[in-house]
């Protein structure tokens, strides 16, 4: 009970939070703005298109179609669907004749379990492109209607063109407004959404929500330190701290019998390979003197 009180206030908060997106990217039309700053390029482009706060202005627009066909928009979709997908077909109760509960779920766990995957699977997909498009928002906001404010306000200052220039200004101003609203709407969306769905996924209180189809299986496991692997000849069979806490400190007969072999032959094999080293040094020595020898001989000769 406790789970589905926490999934239906989050569920609400999540609501909320894209209806006030919504009213925000509504009020005043930015797309109207739009239009109307189009339309003013269009009427006056003949006459200012070599202009160079013309360049700006077109740069507010291309900016701002590139905006309108961010992917974040789409992931907003995606969620109000999920959003109203979830509370629509919610757990619903009612009495069933003949049986012993008095109220049982209608829809089974597993629809549950899905549609609230998709839920997060939607939050974190509009998480990922409100980023990118906080970041174009904002480039678009600080660089290019800055500039282009400037550049169209050298024509109030000099009286030239006036209506054009008052026009395009207020246009100007209008898209500010309206993009500064609905990216501190984003905003506030993707920050809610990162702080509930982290906690809805944290380990600490993922136990609380099963539903999600997460399974944490925790195994405790021996822990135990392996020997390292022996060199071959060395040791015959492998000795445990087992055998040698139990035998009192002192190893078997057998395994002493092993460690004094294995001692021999290493002490064998260190004697061969230092005589063979002493054999390919002395022949070498040997070597360079009778070279010297036949050199100087052959001088002296």
């Amino acid at each position: 009970m406790a789970t589905e009180q926490v999934e239906e206030a989050w569920v609400s908060s999540v609501h909320k939070r894209l209806a006030s997106v919504r009213r925000a990217a509504g009020h005043g039309s930015r797309e109207d703005e739009r239009r109307l700053l189009e339309r003013l390029m269009y009427r006056n482009k003949n006459q200012h298109r070599r202009a160079h706060y013309w360049c700006r202005i077109r740069m507010v627009r291309r900016r701002l179609a590139k905006l309108d066909a961010c992917d974040v928009w789409n992931a907003l979709r995606a969620l109000d669907e999920s959003v109203r997908v979830f509370r629509e077909e919610r757990p619903k109760e009612r009495a069933k004749i003949g049986d012993g509960r008095a109220r049982q779920r209608v829809k089974t766990q597993m629809k549950h379990r899905q549609q609230l995957s998709a839920l997060l699977a939607a939050a974190q997909a509009f998480i990922k492109h409100a980023t990118a498009y906080e970041r174009q928002a904002q480039r678009w906001m600080a660089h290019d209607v800055r500039q282009a404010a400037l550049a169209v306000e050298t024509l109030v200052t000099a009286a030239n063109f006036l209506p054009f220039a008052v026009a395009i200004l207020a246009v100007l101003a209008r898209l500010y407004c309206i993009e500064s609203r609905v990216l501190s709407e984003i905003r506030e969306l993707r920050c809610s959404l990162v702080e509930q769905v982290r906690d809805m996924t944290s380990p600490s209180s993922r136990h609380q929500f099963e539903d999600l189809g997460v399974h944490v299986a925790e195994t405790c496991r021996e822990a135990s330190t392996p020997l390292p692997p022996s060199p071959s000849g060395l040791r015959s069979s492998p000795i445990s701290l087992y055998d040698v806490f139990t035998s009192g400190g002192s190893l078997s007969a057998d395994v002493t019998v092993d460690y004094a072999r294995s001692d021999a032959d290493t002490a064998q094999r260190r004697l061969q390979a230092n005589g063979s080293s002493e054999k390919s040094r002395r022949g070498s020595q040997s070597l360079g003197s009778n070279e010297i020898d036949d050199i100087f001989g052959s001088q002296a000769l």
